[in-house]
């Protein structure tokens, strides 16, 4: 008579059934720290610590030590080699992308009470499950943040349809990316730079092959000496990003107001004084968001005379600069409220305090003091709150 053994009853799968819990305990007891942290998790190592290991560890390792003895080492060196030319073809066959998960301090303390429940494995398990691949909760009201980038610019908003868009991204840093993702925010519709500062474009090398996009609105090409635009802008072609300048139809409720017909400025900072300036209306709020223009480009704007009489919100140019908000300016736009973005105790002494005097008739909000600053043009409500670290 043949005696059928059950599977689970086999030593083998016993091992490897104690194998997985390991592995599997381990990645969770880690997991809250790899999504605060790190936000990746190589979910594949689960599969190759039970199959790559035990081939290493118990094969590689013993046939490498044995070797040694004159007696039977090419043997056990041939023996040991195929375990690590196996090993190889298995993490070439599992080459993958880690699963994105990124947590802020309120998911760390959800889990660690997930994980206080005792004898609900399967219930714990679809917890975290949900908690990881919860889709992105579309705010039921447009939200404008004027995000703490450090000393530059970056502009978020996140219209009630769901479309998300930015302007600016900061100075280089993955800060962005990292605040991106723990808002589970993948693709953004519009990206607006105001002008190739690093200042204002740095943060676009870490998004880029990490979120998607839709378009990208420029001043212009990069010109030869640009080095760093010049990659950035090669790998937006790269990932075929639909690229558009001043003189292209902006999206709706966007006017496009500087520069004009290719304007060029005759300032060293023309850089600066070229920033695309652009106002928006958010649910019946107008923004102006004004890049580092300076005096010239100001005086320009005021010839044109496509200025609105009043804003709700203006993005106060270049951080606060002493050569710009000059006083005709600050009249002629009437705002209600302004946002100065810089950085904490930045080289450059910005905000000047000429300019903040200047602005003292609008309600005044620096990132370098009050953080993320954050506006519902629904029910016109300001606050602050902080989102990423200046």
């Amino acid at each position: 008579m043949i005696r059928l053994i059950p599977l689970d009853a086999h030593p083998i799968f016993h091992r490897l059934g104690g194998a997985v819990a390991v592995s599997l305990g381990a990645s969770l007891g880690t997991l809250p720290w790899v999504g605060l942290y790190f936000q990746e998790f190589p979910w594949i190592g689960l599969v190759c610590n039970v199959f790559v290991g035990p081939l290493l560890g118990m094969i590689a390792v013993p046939c490498a030590l044995m070797g040694q003895s004159h007696s039977f080492g090419g043997v056990v060196l041939v023996l040991g080699d195929a375990a690590i030319e196996l090993s190889h073809r298995i993490l070439q066959w599992l080459v993958c992308e880690p699963l994105y998960i990124a947590f802020d301090e309120w998911d760390v303390i959800i889990i660690f009470v997930i994980f206080l429940f005792r004898r609900m494995d399967i219930a714990r398990l679809m917890a975290l499950l949900v908690l990881v691949v919860f889709p992105r909760c579309v705010p039921s009201e447009t939200k404008v943040s004027f995000l703490p980038v450090g000393q530059g610019d970056c502009t978020l908003i996140e219209w009630s349809d769901g479309s998300v868009w930015l302007i600016d991204v900061g100075p280089p840093s993955n800060a962005l990316l990292r605040m991106l993702r723990r808002e589970k925010i993948g693709h953004i519709d519009h990206l607006f730079l105001s002008h190739p500062h690093l200042d204002h474009m740095g943060g676009l090398k870490y998004l880029l092959g990490e979120v998607t996009i839709g378009s990208f609105w420029t001043v212009r090409e990069p010109i030869k000496e640009e080095t760093q635009y010049r990659e950035i802008f090669q790998r937006l072609l790269k990932h075929e990003v639909i690229i558009q300048y001043p003189n292209h139809t902006p999206p709706p409720a966007v006017r496009i107001l500087h520069p004009h017909n290719q304007w060029k400025s005759g300032s060293k900072s023309y850089v600066n004084e070229e920033s695309l300036v652009f106002d928006v209306n958010i649910e019946g709020k107008s923004f102006l968001f004004t890049g580092d223009i300076g005096f010239e480009a100001e005086d320009i704007l005021l010839e044109h005379g496509e200025l609105m009489n009043t804003y709700d919100v203006v993005k106060v140019p270049h951080h606060g600069s002493h050569f710009s908000s000059g006083k005709t300016f600050i009249q002629a736009v009437q705002a209600t409220h302004v946002v100065i973005m810089c950085g904490r105790s930045n080289r450059f002494g910005h905000p000047h305090l000429t300019s903040i005097a200047r602005w003292r008739k609008s309600t005044i909000w620096r990132t370098d003091e009050d953080g993320a600053i954050v506006f519902e043009p629904e029910n016109a409500m300001f606050w602050s709150q902080s989102l990423v670290k200046p």
